[in-house]
């Protein structure tokens, strides 16, 4: 049956809504159509025509007639069936906004409403122009009428693109129109712009770099810590511990704190000095313990490193490298923290909690003996 479907100008919704009869207070399910109209319009009033009506939620719905799961979405999505889900802490929510067109240009819903809406907008503001002179002063003022209106919507960021021409164009002159065209009253412009599509899916990327990578670009670069008159506003760190294999990366750190030296300073008094003040001499040189926190990994590398060191095996003193690196994700070190012969002090994971969605975490106190940078 979908398959006997192929229009741009219609969607499919699944599954009923169930909700609360008002009169005979008892739940019934209903056709997902006035829910769909409804948050079509919530949305065209609190977002904009051009964002998709998808990832809202479905106001007074008691639960579906069917609960999806991601993996039946996953069928029913490329067939361009929009499901209704529900998510644990979020609720019921339209979960999709495609058309049932086997055109690619016409995908979404949003993208298809948005060019209706320009079509009439621009139809009904330029009929000023009906029974004008048809010659070079009505185009250059048509030109402007539209170009106008495009430059507001690009600047409500309904167009992509960072300047204004590569946001759209507007022609208006004798090469969009024949002389048959002007001989019978017809004024022709030609209107290109360049749309927002939803973003669908959202992938994130994550790499790790190598030892030998990061040698590399030291290599290349020495100098690599460039004066700048502004601090390093994105957090994106490396942590390599034990040796320079590869494996020494551990990955998934989310915090860094704690990093810090202290020189004492011992006070003295000379016994033949008839001055009576306090001398004073560099002393010991203490580091601050250092903090790392991230997400389980399922990894046993800190515990198994852990669980040496209370089992007093001193070959289980290893230097840490924190690699601050740089904002354009070029795996150039900016600044580099060498904790040597570190050791941890303190390991603690958790809180686990399964009703709700936050990451399970560990967190790791580090103590050393020596700071250095570079």
């Amino acid at each position: 049956m979908r398959g006997l479907l192929d229009s741009k100008h219609a969607a499919l919704y699944y599954p009923w809504v169930r909700i609360m009869d008002p009169i005979r207070q008892r739940v019934i399910a209903l056709p997902p159509s006035g829910f769909v109209a409804g948050i079509y319009a919530r949305n065209d009033i609190t977002r904009a025509v051009y964002k998709a009506p998808a990832n809202e939620v479905v106001t007074l719905a008691l639960g579906f007639e069917k609960t999806l799961n991601k993996a039946q979405q996953d069928v029913l999505n490329p067939l361009g069936i929009n499901c209704f889900r529900f998510f644990e802490g979020r609720g019921m929510r339209l979960w999709g906004a495609r058309t049932i067109s086997s055109d690619p240009e016409w995908k979404y819903v949003n993208l298809r409403r948005y060019f209706a809406y320009l079509e009439h907008s621009i139809d009904r503001g330029t009929q000023w122009a009906v029974f004008e002179p048809n010659g070079e002063a009505l185009w250059a003022n048509v030109r402007r009428t539209i170009e106008d209106f495009l430059f507001t919507e690009w600047q409500s960021g309904a167009l992509l693109g960072d300047r204004p021409d590569k946001a759209f164009f507007v022609k208006c002159d004798r090469s969009t129109m024949a002389q048959n065209d002007l001989d019978n009253g017809r004024l022709v412009c030609l209107i290109g712009v360049v749309a927002l599509r939803p973003a669908e899916f959202v992938i994130l990327r994550i790499g790790q770099a190598t030892a030998t990578r990061c040698a590399e670009r030291r290599k290349e670069e020495p100098d690599v810590a460039a004066l700048r008159d502004r601090p390093y506003m994105q957090f994106n760190f490396l942590v390599k511990i034990g040796d320079d294999s590869p494996s020494g990366y551990e990955a998934g750190f989310q915090e860094c704190s704690g990093i810090g030296m202290e020189v004492t300073v011992a006070e003295y008094r000379n016994g033949n000095e008839t001055e009576n003040s306090v001398r004073k001499v560099t002393g010991l040189n203490k580091s601050t313990d250092v903090t790392l926190k991230r997400g389980v990994v399922g990894s046993l590398k800190l515990y198994e490193w852990l669980n040496g060191i209370r089992n007093g095996d001193q070959s289980a003193f290893k230097t840490v490298v924190i690699s601050l690196q740089s904002e354009d994700h070029t795996d150039q070190a900016v600044v580099v923290w060498t904790l040597k012969r570190a050791r941890i002090i303190k390991h603690t994971s958790g809180p686990l909690n399964a009703k709700g969605t936050d990451v399970a975490m560990e967190e790791l106190v580090l103590a050393y003996e020596r700071l250095e940078m570079s």
